[in-house]
């Protein structure tokens, strides 16, 4: 039941990280980066590679480089938060999972009254 929950989590973070069109990987940070196990789940489920960010105030300098392109400072806060250099541990999905967890996400969105269809896949 606890995998079900899980994998339903990582599920509606695919959503998200889908909606938000960010690519191929993404950046954690935060109390929950700090397992290895949830990590490699999240990829695994999302298809995205992950780096786990070594900056000790990621929460810090997010809201500086927000503000940053509030005050115009920034013209791109997209870019500027990709400019950043992260070092960290790298989750890769692995591609034994990907059909497993395209299902799982196909009836994640059935279940939630959303097409399969309709989310993009990453291939």
């Amino acid at each position: 039941m606890l995998r079900a929950v899980l994998e339903g989590l990582c599920c509606a973070a695919r959503e998200q990280l889908d909606r938000l069109d960010c690519g191929e990987s993404a950046v954690v940070t935060g109390g929950g980066a700090v397992d290895d196990q949830w990590l490699q789940l999240i990829a695994d489920v999302t298809g995205r590679t992950l780096t786990r960010s070594s900056e000790t105030q990621a929460t810090l300098k997010g809201t500086a480089m927000m503000a940053a392109s509030g005050a115009r400072l920034a013209s791109d806060l997209i870019e500027l938060a990709r400019s950043q250099k992260t070092k960290g541990a790298k989750f890769l999905p692995r591609p034994e999972l990907a059909d497993t967890y395209e299902k799982v996400y196909d009836d994640f969105r059935r279940m939630r009254g959303g097409s399969p269809a309709a989310g993009k896949t990453l291939s």
